[in-house]
């Protein structure tokens, strides 16, 4: 399956934290697995992008696996050439190594963490950074509940004989494409204490892009998931990518055997290279898009992007206290010993 360059493995939901971190290696279980355990603020995410661009330097391909709290810091790395990866193993996304010494290992960076003497706000700060992620889903939780009111809406005025003759248009396009059924599951996009943040772009340079041109509330994964069953049925590989505000819920489908995309593109994650658009209107009798909903929708949502933002500044200021007891330098030793175990 076509390697990915940039996504989520795991995303802010109205259920809470959302992972597919079983899935980074094609839905298979990696050749090798590092697990980086240690505290915020002892140098994990700063780990990875080093030793990803040590990797990409050399050659290899790297995929980056990204915090959907914090997009700008990475949750990990995975080599398909290698099927391989490092994970960070800490909460939200507890990982252990499967079989240490054998095919696994484990980096431990609490080791390096010298006494820590503002314990008091440690405490604290974790436990304020956990209510602002609850709050937040909360916000998101009750987005939902509005969405779920406009999907409804929509679904009541689709032409369902339309969708199905573009998804069965869609699936003989990239049947002629050879393919083995492989399926994985990621977030492209997420709900982040940046805002709304996607790797639409980063993913799709070499794919033909299709946009389904929508707006929030529409009806657009029932499209996608006639298109999923449509190519599903054809064997085809499949790279489905889950919506955070439903991630039982396709956002695009990317299909690899195909160098084929289709990307719902609205206005929360918009899709700007398209080669085709086509308009979600083409598959409904009548519009029924709702102003109201629409704006208090959009307000709870960003309500829950203040309290990511709120839990992030928790969250560097815990980091600021492990900073000033974590011995970096012996972090080091474990760059080479990484890289040889990946690729060996």
């Amino acid at each position: 399956m076509q390697a990915l360059h940039h996504y989520f493995p795991g995303g802010n939901t109205p259920e809470g934290f959302y992972s597919f971190y079983s899935e980074i290696a094609d839905g298979r279980q990696p050749n090798k697995l590092a697990v980086i355990k240690g505290g915020p603020g002892t140098g994990k995410s700063t780990f990875l992008k080093t030793l990803g661009k040590m990797l990409s330097d050399d050659g290899e391909s790297v995929t980056y696996l990204h915090c959907s709290s914090d997009p700008d810091s990475l949750d990990g790395i995975y080599l398909p050439n290698h099927n391989s990866a490092v994970i960070d193993g800490t909460a939200p996304h507890i990982t252990d190594a499967r079989y240490p010494g054998a095919y696994d290992m484990v980096l431990n960076f609490c080791d390096f963490i010298g006494p820590v003497s503002d314990c008091e706000n440690v405490v604290l700060e974790s436990g304020n950074a956990k209510r602002a992620f609850s709050e937040g889903y909360c916000y998101l939780k009750s987005a939902k509940s509005l969405l779920n009111l406009m999907h409804i809406r929509s679904e009541q005025v689709l032409i369902q004989d339309e969708v199905r003759s573009f998804a069965s248009a869609i699936a003989k396009r990239i049947s002629s494409c050879s393919a083995g059924g492989l399926k994985k599951n990621v977030f492209l996009s997420a709900i982040t204490a940046d805002g709304f943040c996607n790797f639409i772009t980063e993913n799709l340079k070499d794919y033909y892009v299709i946009a389904l041109d929508t707006q929030a509330g529409d009806a657009s994964y029932h499209v996608m998931q006639t298109v999923a069953t449509a190519c599903e049925l054809r064997n085809a590989d499949m790279i489905v990518c889950r919506c955070p505000m439903n991630p039982d819920k396709a956002e695009h489908l990317l299909f690899p055997s195909a160098n084929l995309a289709l990307v719902t593109s609205n206005e929360y994650h918009p899709c700007f290279q398209a080669d085709e658009i086509v308009s979600f209107s083409d598959f409904v009798s009548c519009k029924t898009s709702d102003t109201k909903l629409q704006i208090l929708y959009d307000t709870l949502l960003h309500r829950a992007v203040d309290t990511f933002f709120k839990a992030r500044e928790h969250h560097n200021r815990l980091e600021a206290i492990y900073q000033t007891v974590t011995d970096y330098p012996k972090i080091d030793s474990f760059y080479h010993k990484t890289q040889n175990f990946l690729i060996s």
